[in-house]
């Protein structure tokens, strides 16, 4: 598969979703598997707010200006 040749690897096997929740039995919080099926315990949201480190920097203060 791609996947293996892009990571370098021989072979590459999965975990059935399933077994997910073995992963963290003993944890209070358990395991969410949204990821791989698409079904999350909440909604994610619609849109997000970019945080200051996703925005671009201005022009005016590379070149000093305030």
């Amino acid at each position: 598969p791609e996947m293996a040749r892009v990571i370098g690897v021989d072979s590459l096997g999965f975990l059935p979703v399933e077994s997910c929740g073995k992963l963290a039995e003993n944890s209070s919080s358990g395991f969410c598997k949204g990821c791989f099926t698409g079904k999350y315990p909440a909604d994610p949201p619609k849109s997000t707010r970019r945080n200051k480190f996703e925005q671009q920097i201005s022009h005016g203060k590379e070149n000093g200006a305030t």
